[in-house]
This record gives structure tokens, sequence and C-alpha cells, in this order.
């Protein structure tokens, strides 16, 4: 079922659309398993949940890590947070394409001064500070319909009718996007590629500056590495897996036979 993704400035009225949608959803869609994901759910303090950067990371940790959990092709969920990162919104966007669901995107505008009286109008232990609520208000990034990770979207604006039947009834007609190669996650083969591929590369340069250093007026001799065939094998298996979405890849080096030893030509200069 779809995920639906508010966004916007703090104490905008998101958790007020999102009732809203939940409320809609009881009367026209009465079999329909629709789950809230908020601070409150979460148990989310505002007052210290943007500090720093640190426990603003911690935070979207937790919408990421309830929302992968909640969502599935028979429950519809909406995250209602600031959400107010292009990069984060694209992150939820893949996890929706990865379980085959469709999405949107819903933008929540307020005036400062509106959403401050409100915070203002909280119990203190609810509401932000004063510090954390201007930093955070200009940091909004905006969706841009014309990016796939924001479309489609729709615009709630302060003092307009609720739009929550029309985010609800087109969302339940749109047709989940295709996973594509872009947004589908690539697992390494080997745990230890990373450090295999230091080690084959480093080995590589160490033999190089010997021979630099043992022969320096030797420009242009050819140098033969001697490097062990399972580390190459090894090292190029983890690198075409790694890859293995492209069949591009897999026709280029399907093909090539390994070497045990690389041939470099030494084209150091002398001083």
């Amino acid at each position: 079922m779809p995920l639906i993704t508010l966004c916007g400035p703090p104490l905008a009225g998101k958790t007020t659309l999102a009732n809203e949608i939940v409320a809609y959803a009881a009367s026209q869609y009465p079999n329909l398993d629709i789950v809230i994901i908020n601070f409150e759910s979460l148990k989310v303090n505002r007052a210290t949940a943007f500090q720093n950067s640190m426990t603003e990371k911690r935070v979207n940790e937790q919408l990421r890590t309830a929302v992968e959990r909640h969502l599935t092709l028979k429950r519809v969920v909406i995250l209602d947070a600031l959400n107010m990162i292009k990069g984060f919104r694209y992150e939820l966007f893949t996890r929706a394409k990865e379980v085959g669901t469709a999405h949107c995107v819903v933008h929540v505008d307020t005036s400062r001064e509106v959403a401050w009286s409100r915070n203002l109008a909280r119990a203190s232990e609810e509401q932000y500070t004063e510090k954390a609520f201007n930093d955070l208000f200009p940091r909004v990034e905006i969706p841009n319909p014309a990016q796939r990770w924001d479309n489609p979207m729709f615009v709630q604006r302060e003092g307009e009718p609720s739009i929550a039947h029309t985010i609800l009834d087109t969302i339940m007609g749109t047709k989940a996007s295709l996973v594509s190669f872009s947004t589908t996650p690539i697992r390494l083969e080997s745990q230890t590629f990373v450090r295999d591929l230091d080690r084959l590369t480093q080995e590589v340069i160490s033999q190089i500056m010997h021979f630099q250093n043992s022969y320096p007026s030797s420009v242009g001799d050819s140098i033969k590495i001697s490097i062990s065939e399972a580390l190459i094998q090894q090292t190029r298996k983890s690198l075409v897996t790694t890859n293995a979405s492209s069949q591009a890849l897999d026709e280029l080096t399907g093909g090539l036979e390994t070497p045990s030893h690389f041939e470099c030509v030494h084209t150091a200069t002398a001083a």
C-alpha cells in the first residue's frame, strides 16, 4: 500500500492533515490498514531531537527504520515528520519502490508566525526550542514535482480546505513505480572486498615504488609485478558481483583472462 510522506516546517499542520487522512479512510475505506509514524509514535522529544547534527541523524534513522518496518503491500503508511531534506525523501522513495508500492509527497505550508504561535501553545516538554525552530524553518527544501521522488506531489496551504480526500483517493489509484537498477540495493558478495582491493593496490604500488627507487634511470622499462592469482581472482569476482546488475559489465569482463602478473611501464621522469 502507498507511502504518504508529509513534509514542511515545524508546526505547519502536518499532524492535523495526517489525522484527517485517517478519518477519511475510516469512512471511505473501512477495511484499509493505515498507520501514522511521527514523533509521538516514536516517543521523540522535540526539545532535544534537533540539538545538533548527531541527534537529528538519530531521529531520521528512527523514522526510516519505522517506515521499513511498517511499509507493506497491504498497509498505508503516513510519515508525519519534517522530512525537509530532499536526500531523505529520496531514500523513502527508494524504500517504497523496493516494496513495490506507490508513494506521494505532501508539502504542508504555513507562515513562520502561525507556526511559532502553535509552538508556544504546546506543553513546554513538546515545544521546539526557539533556536531549533529558527534553525529548522528555513532549512526546508520544498519538494519539486519534476523530481521523481517528489512526484506525485500535493500542497496543503494554511487556511485552505483540507485535501485529505484528494490525497488518499489519488494515491489509492496510483500504480507503484517499477524497481530500477538505480534504486535496487546492491549487495557485496564479500564483506572483505574493500580490504582485499586495498591490499592488492597497495602491493602493486609498493612494487612499482621499489623498482623506481632501485632503478631511477630506467625510464620506459617494463616492470613485472607478481601478485597472487587467487587474490586477483577474488578481487575481480567481488567487483563483478558488486556490479552484477549491469549486463554490460558482465559482457565486458566475462571473457577476459585474469593474468597472474601485471606488466606496467615505468614512466617516471628523472630529476
